[in-house]
């Protein structure tokens, strides 16, 4: 049996020791109705803009395990207006359930994205292609690249840099 070279080895260990240490430092989930709202983590916001055929969502702020919490224990400060606090997998399956199948995520905006943020990114992914349809990113910022090429999933996901040429991505496929 051959070895993996050893550059592997090392992506390997520091994509272990990336996850290993966030899950090591999470302690009991944190009841974020307790905090003053300036201690409150930062949520997610979006916004859903039509373009021809293709759904774009912007994201603004961390795609986190917090901002997963924070929605399901704050279900009532969701708005009808404007950007609001949601977590992305409930997002995408919205709108496939008003029949969009092309989804662009931008995350020009995207702060932070931990493990159970990239669960929901391949989680939509999966849910968008299940349905017949495709996801793309849009723009992600360089620590978001990062993350994905760790966590090895960076190959599931197309990406591009312009938003123009993204969505005329989807009619070429």
């Amino acid at each position: 049996m051959e070895l993996p070279p050893r550059r592997r080895c090392n992506e390997d260990w520091l994509a272990l020791l990336v996850i290993s240490t966030v899950l090591s430092t999470r302690r009991r989930p944190l009841d974020v109705r307790m905090l003053s709202s300036s201690q409150r983590p930062a949520m997610l916001e979006y916004n859903i803009r039509i373009s021809g055929d293709v759904t774009i969502i912007d994201l603004k702020g961390p795609i986190t395990l917090g901002e997963a919490l924070a929605q399901s224990q704050e279900s009532g400060r969701m708005t009808t207006d404007g950007p609001r606090p949601m977590v992305v997998g409930e997002i995408v399956r919205q709108i496939l359930e008003h029949g969009g199948r092309k989804v662009l995520l931008n995350l020009t905006n995207v702060t932070y994205i931990d493990s159970s943020g990239i669960g929901e990114l391949v989680g939509a992914l999966t849910n968008v292609q299940r349905h017949g349809g495709q996801l793309k990113l849009l723009n992600p910022v360089v620590r978001v690249v990062n993350i994905l090429r760790i966590t090895r999933i960076d190959h599931l996901f197309l990406v591009s840099t312009n938003e123009e040429s993204a969505i005329q991505s989807f009619s070429e496929s």
